[in-house]
């Protein structure tokens, strides 16, 4: 009886043990396709117009531009480092540099027109702009404050109209701007400032602090302090979620979280959290490190771009990938899972399911060498 009773027992701490382990969340892997250039990335944008263009500044002045596999160079004459792109029309761009100020780019001439500010001329360096809803006003944080440019009706002026942001009438630095929902967020030294009434926004930070970078998901911001971030609701109500300096925090279409410091990510997915090192690096003498699209989150690495597909494993396995191809013509991609098959992943927009399929296993393939990289270096 003794021993059916202590059989019992072993039997149930078993099944106990094995359904605890089934609730605990199997291991992630993150892999990434990298780019590599001739020059250190300062700054990666995408198009307005076309999800898959993507715009790469440089340290020495070139700008190139991405759509998948195909790459085109442009300059603006000049060796100054890229902090910042923004595409103004389909052959016009917004270029933000390091002091020489901002700079309209026709891409089909490749001739440029300067922007001043009263007493600097072209001595101050552009971190970050946005555009309005209506394309009549472009914001743009610099190294002396914030500033609107007046696009309405085809404005042929060339001087910077200052904002001031807070009581302080010194200059301060402002590292990023953005629109969302017809509001502006200003990430300055002078803190957070989140802008609905232009009148009087302005004048009260939400975060009275130093503030290196701004994200807004679903009305609610994650404001990047020197060595913390904190979430704001859209009540106000302000929450500490990560201790450490980050120079991006983006969110996935699965409320994945990416928190990206000097030399890692920190990437936090159903309960599980995983640390992906950075052998080289973040830019972090870059100002827009990194672009989260639909399909990728681009980082800038020195002198590589390294791009991270949102969704990498096949809906029917549970395999990792080991690597993963660009986005080609089609939207779609190859990627091999760590059992040594090959899949195709076809991106479906706007749908709930998100599903690959395997095109069967590679013989031969040598994941401890170079075979991987080659597969995906000789694609056409």
């Amino acid at each position: 009886m003794k021993k059916s009773l202590y059989f019992l027992f072993i039997l149930a701490l078993f099944c106990l043990t094995g359904c605890k382990d089934a609730l605990v969340p199997k291991p992630i892997k993150l892999t990434c396709n990298i780019n590599t250039f001739d020059a250190p990335i300062s700054c990666i944008s995408r198009s307005t117009a076309d999800a898959d263009k993507l715009y790469i500044g440089q340290e020495d002045g070139c700008i190139i531009e991405k759509v998948n596999n195909n790459c085109q160079t442009y300059s603006i004459n000049s060796n100054r480092r890229i902090y910042d792109i923004l595409e103004y029309s389909e052959d016009s761009l917004f270029v933000g540099t390091r002091d020489a100020g901002l700079k309209l780019l026709a891409k089909s001439s490749q001739q440029t027109q300067t922007y001043y500010i009263k007493n600097k001329r072209m001595n101050y360096s552009v971190y970050s702009m946005t555009l309005d809803d209506d394309k009549q006003c472009l914001y743009v944080g610099t190294s002396n404050g914030l500033f609107r440019l007046n696009l309405k009706d085809g404005s042929t002026s060339h001087e910077l109209t200052p904002i001031q942001l807070g009581k302080c009438s010194k200059n301060c630095g402002v590292n990023k701007v953005v629109i969302k929902e017809k509001r502006l967020y200003v990430a300055s030294e002078q803190g957070l400032f989140v802008v609905r009434n232009l009148e009087t926004d302005f004048k009260r930070p939400v975060i009275d602090s130093l503030v290196t970078n701004v994200s807004v998901y679903n009305d609610t911001v994650y404001a990047l302090l020197e060595n913390s971030v904190f979430k704001i609701a859209p009540d106000g109500k302000k929450t500490f979620v990560h201790k450490g300096r980050c120079y991006l925090y983006a969110q996935g279409p699965d409320k994945d979280e990416w928190f990206i410091s000097a030399n890692s990510i920190l990437y936090v997915k159903d309960g599980y959290t995983l640390k992906y090192d950075l052998p080289n690096g973040v830019s972090t003498i870059a100002r827009q490190i990194g672009f989260m699209g639909k399909d990728f989150l681009h980082l800038a690495c020195k002198e590589a771009m390294l791009s991270f597909a949102l969704r990498q494993n096949s809906a029917d396995l549970d395999n990792n990938v080991l690597a993963v191809s660009d986005k080609r013509t089609g939207d779609s991609i190859f990627f091999i899972t760590d059992d040594l098959r090959l899949h195709l992943y076809k991106f479906v927009y706007n749908h709930p399911e998100f599903k690959s399929k395997s095109l069967g296993k590679i013989e031969g393939l040598d994941i401890v060498g170079n075979d991987i990289i080659k597969f995906f270096g000789n694609q056409s």
